[in-house]
């Protein structure tokens, strides 16, 4: 109540700012500003669910879009919005209903040349990137055109205060509008792409996250996001923006970054290289670990990257194999879809969900292992545990959004189950574990409480009734999950046949049947015709049903304008006949002040002294407030009473309508046994007569009826062999998918084979001509060796004969002993010739010996390349056999 209090007088005082601008009103209204900051529940106030909320959000973007308003008074409502757009559907309200964009844009382009404005300027621009992230802003906002040009002006200045905010604010706006993005493509020109380019090699990561959304959303045709997004630079970008989603301060980017990846595994261009990037890398499980300490709304980012990575049927088959087999990412995922229901976080659980029904559907598609045991220990179990979330939430005006999320929780959790039971072996597992008593409740609390089945009346899609419209498909999933466990669980039957035989269940199914989805057609159709031959089932009503809804459907097409009027634009209008008396009163007040201030005593000469008149009016003000928050209570209570009142109406109809259809089936009944009752006396006087006759017809009716309990058991093995046949059929086209699975994937083996046996062709190629070349090195060594080896040889010669000659003289010397004296000069430069040939033929040894190291060296270089070349030789002739293989396969 403090709140609604605090909103009012809000209300009331922007009303009298507007009506009159002074000091007063102006401090009075930056006090209301000031107080309805410091409440914690402003996000439940401001939302289309609260008339009064709606009505004073509009008047405050109504007052920021007049002109020479107070900077204070503006910083005060920026810190306004940024608190009410903390929630997503609080921010869609602001932008898409109230048109906040349009005002904040006028802002902007009103004071973008004040340099002392520049601080609001700033957290307008963080507003307007916060306002605008996930919504489509449409075309024809006012002043965009030049809000665009702006943006483009200060992007262009690189250490601009603004620089990095308006690269933010573009990259929201080209997101998801087509008609933007060929503007803005049309307004850059060759120099501000340039200057993109540039702000990839500074060290933000915001702003290079914001640089690369723009490109690919504007860009994704031209050669910079060719040059941007090529095979070199794929992997770059992938690990930048992987290292962004778990690690970044800024929420913002986190999400940016998250939302980029979704987008580029939307073009086939990135497909193969994000695949051989994950196989590499393990990103998803690397993810996912990373997402059980980050907040609710990263980790439901994160998930919804990994959904977006199951999209592509290579990676899909990576994930289960580096998820559901490894116990801490496993036992991640499931600690994320176990999270309970609440304002916080709804989001993360179900799209876990989403993943493990991803994840299940390979599981499927492959083998069963003895590894599938282990994880469904751990699945089946929790998911029967989310089949009755909790909404831990207190708020009302937030209730139907999270009823409707725990009704899908309930709604995927048991469409995983019907998926785990397509494959028989894991169809045994959640047999062994199966839980009927639970099934049986969420069933039975479908049938009950659901709008659908209450009412009798059809609720279309298009309405914001989610918990209704989801209960739906809990139901369908719940009886075709019984309807496949029937066969391994007998005791499902009852349960089966006794909710198909329910009256309550023809809403249900003619909504199905008349659904444009195409999974709820066949499995409605599908129940159906399980249940035709049930002696109880309600055909007629079923048709009937199906009539009724297919006329509502074609009256909706014919009013199909008038009916897609907003939700939130009805409650404003509705608003504003409840706050005429607020106004009235407002303009009481407003008048009585002018007349105070203008001290005109001519005025009060009938009534007394301004002091009685206050006192008068102070009187009579709070007995009209007194008066309103008394018809407020009533007007709550009334509103209360008329919703039970339409509830207990539309309870009693369709108790009514069956009682009125079980009265006309009695009437019928009592018809048909009255003439029942004369046709037997009739037959009874004949039968007198008749009986010898049938006495002797007797005993060939009893072989008769011998023959066609003959005909039945030959009936019963025909059926028997039949259903072995359609299992069979079955089992041999789960064996053609594996089959055709495995030729998909041998045949991308076979490509890189292929493209590798070219690579290793060109390298045996590099590596004979290299080996020629060593062999006429090794040839031109051995000559060179060859040549010194003769030349050693004579100088060895030359030695000996000069030692014989030596011998001679020594033989001699005896005779020549004369001769001693003038031979001496001779023999020493003898002595010094034979030194210095001594010298040369050690050089000589020293350089065979070095050119035989080479040549060892050489030859044991060539005997390297020779294995390596057997080596390679071996690698293609297995290359050669697996190719023949694959081809006879084929074949």
């Amino acid at each position: 109540m403090e709140i609604l209090a605090s909103v009012k007088s809000l209300l009331l005082a922007v009303a009298q700012y507007r009506s009159c601008r002074s000091e007063s009103t102006l401090s009075q209204l930056l006090r209301h500003i000031e107080v309805t900051l410091k409440t914690n529940e402003v996000d439940q106030i401001f939302n289309s669910y609260n008339t009064l909320g709606a009505e004073c959000l509009s008047s405050i973007v109504e007052l920021l879009s007049a002109n020479d308003n107070d900077s204070h008074l503006v910083n005060k409502i920026f810190q306004l919005f940024n608190l009410i757009g903390k929630n997503y559907k609080n921010k869609e309200l602001m932008t898409l209903t109230f048109n906040l964009t349009a005002a904040l844009s006028a802002y902007i382009v009103k004071h973008a040349e004040s340099s002392a404005d520049s601080h609001n300027i700033l957290q307008c621009l963080r507003l307007l990137e916060r306002t605008t992230y996930g919504n489509c802003v449409p075309s024809s906002t006012a002043h965009l055109e030049k809000l665009l040009s702006f943006l483009l002006q200060q992007i262009d200045n690189l250490t601009g205060e603004y620089a990095s905010v308006c690269l933010g604010v573009l990259s929201n706006l080209v997101a998801k509008n087509v008609t933007l993005q060929a503007q803005v493509k049309g307004m850059m020109g060759t120099h501000r792409i340039r200057t993109l380019m540039k702000y990839l090699r500074q060290d933000s990561i915001i702003n290079k996250v914001s640089v690369l959304s723009i490109v690919t959303c504007v860009c994704w045709e031209d050669d910079l996001a060719k040059k941007l997004y090529s095979i070199k630079n794929v992997p770059q970008t992938l690990m930048l923006l992987f290292s962004r989603l778990p690690n970044s301060d800024d929420l913002l980017t986190q999400h940016r970054a998250a939302d980029l990846c979704v987008e580029l595994l939307k073009h086939e261009e990135m497909v193969q290289p994000f695949t051989i990037y994950e196989s590499e890398q393990n990103c998803a499980a690397r993810l996912l670990l990373s997402s059980v300490n980050s907040p609710p709304q990263m980790a439901a980012k994160i998930l919804e990257v990994l959904l977006s990575f199951c999209q592509i049927r290579g990676v899909r088959h990576f994930m289960h194999e580096r998820i559901v087999k490894c116990n801490e990412p496993w036992k991640a995922l499931l600690s994320h879809a176990s999270a309970h229901v609440s304002r916080a976080n709804h989001k993360a659980s179900l799209l876990a969900l989403d993943l493990i029904l991803e994840l299940c559907e390979e599981a499927v598609s492959c083998p069963f292992d003895e590894e599938d045991e282990t994880w469904m220990a751990d699945l089946v179990p929790l998911i029967y545990q989310q089949m009755a979330p909790t909404v831990k939430d207190e708020d009302q005006s937030v209730s139907e959004i999270l009823l409707s999320a725990a009704t899908t929780k309930t709604m995927k959790s048991l469409q995983i189950l019907s998926c785990l039971c397509t494959e028989e072996e894991l169809r045994n597992l959640v047999a062994s574990d199966f839980r009927e008593v639970v099934l049986t409740q969420v069933i039975e609390h479908q049938l009950t409480h659901n709008l659908t089945g209450m009412s009798g009346a059809f609720l279309p899609e298009w309405r914001d009734l989610g918990f209704s419209n989801v209960g739906i498909d809990v139901v369908l999933f719940g009886l075709e999950l019984v309807l496949k466990l029937k066969a391994v669980l007998p005791g499902l039957e009852k349960l089966l046949y006794e909710t198909l035989q329910d009256n309550r269940i023809v809403p249900f199914l003619a909504s199905a049947i008349t659904s444009s989805k195409r999974n709820r057609v066949q499995t409605a159709l599908h129940l159906h015709q399980e249940a035709l031959p049930l002696p109880d089932f309600p055909a007629v009503l079923l048709a009937e049903k199906i009539t009724t809804i297919n006329k509502q459907n074609s009256l909706m097409g014919d009013n199909e304008v008038s009916t897609t009027v907003p939700h939130t634009h009805r409650r404003v209008v509705k608003t504003s006949t409840s706050m005429r008396s607020v106004k009235a009163m407002e303009t009481n007040i407003l008048s009585l002040i002018q007349k105070i201030q203008s001290n005109d005593e001519s005025k009060f000469e009938t009534t007394g002294k301004t002091s009685e008149i206050m006192d008068i009016y102070e009187h009579k003000i709070s007995s009209l407030v007194t008066k309103e928050n008394h018809l407020e209570d009533l007007l709550e209570a009334k509103t209360l009473a008329l919703a039970q009142a339409d509830r207990l109406i539309a309870q009693y109809k369709f108790q009514r309508g069956r009682c009125e259809e079980d009265a006309r089936r009695m009437a019928e009944l009592l018809k048909e046994s009255e003439a029942r009752c004369e046709e037997i006396a009739r037959h009874m006087r004949e039968t007198e007569n008749e009986q010898t006759a049938v006495e002797r017809e007797l005993e060939a009716v009893v072989e008769d009826n011998k023959n066609l309990q003959n005909i039945a058991d030959q009936y019963e093995q025909m059926q028997s062999a039949f259903q072995d046949k359609s299992h069979r059929v079955e089992v041999l086209e789960r064996n053609l998918k594996t089959s055709r699975q495995e030729y998909d994937t041998l045949k991308e083996l076979h490509d890189m084979m292929q493209k590798h046996s070219e690579k290793v062709k060109q390298q045996h190629n590099s590596a004979t001509v290299r080996l020629e070349e060593l062999e006429e090195e090794r040839l031109q060594l051995m000559k060179r060796i060859s040549e010194l080896e003769s030349s050693v040889s004579d100088l060895t010669q030359l030695v000996e004969e000069q030692d014989r000659e030596v011998h001679q003289l020594r033989q001699e010397k005896t005779q020549c002993e004369v001769l001693i004296k003038k031979m001496k000069l001779t023999i020493v430069k003898k002595d010094d010739d034979i030194k210095d040939l001594k010298i040369k033929v050690a050089t000589l040894d020293a350089e065979r010996a070095d050119g035989a190291k080479a040549l060892t060296e050489k030859d044991e270089a060539i005997e390297s390349l020779r294995q390596k070349l057997d080596k390679q030789a071996q690698t293609l002739l297995m290359i050669t056999e697996l190719s023949n293989n694959i081809r006879g396969s084929q074949a």
